[in-house]
């Protein structure tokens, strides 16, 4: 199976999993116990999943928390749309 992206295709195949790592940058997660505030400490976490060897980021701007009232699509977006840049912006 390949998953075609903009610059890069990522390839799987049976018996060679991929590692996923999460990203939490929401403000009341209740699966990760570092809360990131900045969106520099975003991004470097997430800079941090990949040089450890995640080959996709899952990014959670909304917690599963069942008590929390969901946010606007376009708000969610705005949440995480500046780190997701951070990672490709040259340094």
């Amino acid at each position: 199976m390949r998953l075609a992206l903009r610059d890069r295709e990522l390839t799987f195949s049976a018996g060679n999993p991929a590692v996923m790592g999460i990203l939490n940058i929401g403000q009341d997660s209740v699966a990760d116990a570092s809360l990131l505030r900045s969106v520099g400490e975003q991004i470097e976490r997430g800079l941090q999943l990949a040089a450890d060897g995640a080959q996709i980021i899952d990014v959670g701007v909304l917690s599963g928390r069942t008590d929390t009232e969901p946010i606007p699509v376009d708000e969610e977006a705005e949440r995480f749309a500046p780190v997701v840049r951070g990672w490709s912006t040259p340094a």
